[in-house]
């Protein structure tokens, strides 16, 4: 009988000494989300008739990742497009962006929402935001997943 005792103690000893070296471990890295981060330019697509959900993202070195539901798409943006986007998002950075809309949802209304430097845009009517919405919209239209 005095041997339960004591083998509970160690299975209770052995699993605290577990718990406390798993608080030891390294963390996992985490994707970067700061300034140090290879992203130009996140863009979402949502709603319509169509019911879209388009998310992209685009580095600064061209590469793109196009997501629609379930299915992805990595593609290069060639050096003349993403020159005329850097520009449009310069342009852009000089912009306040305005407060959300409140107003009731329409049923089929798209909207359109564009992450730069930590600041996002939504829907705005600033001509650099429509540019570049433009822009980022043949980008979805060419490499659509299939």
């Amino acid at each position: 009988m005095p041997r339960k005792p004591r083998r509970r103690v160690v299975v209770l000893a052995t699993l605290l000494a577990l718990a406390l070296l798993a608080g030891c471990a390294p963390a996992r890295p985490r994707a970067s989300s700061g300034s140090g981060d290879r992203t130009l330019v996140q863009y979402q697509r949502l709603g319509g008739i169509a019911g879209f959900d388009d998310r992209l993202t685009l580095d600064q070195d061209g590469r793109a990742v196009l997501t629609r539901g379930d299915r992805t798409a990595a593609f290069t943006v060639d050096a003349a497009a993403l020159a005329r986007l850097t520009g449009l998002l310069a342009q852009l950075a000089l912009v306040t962006p305005g407060p959300v809309a409140t107003a009731a949802p329409v049923f089929d209304q798209l909207s359109f929402v564009l992450s730069y430097h930590g600041r996002t845009f939504r829907d705005t009517d600033a001509p650099a935001f429509r540019m570049a919405r433009d822009l980022l919209n043949q980008l979805i239209a060419a490499h659509t997943p299939a």
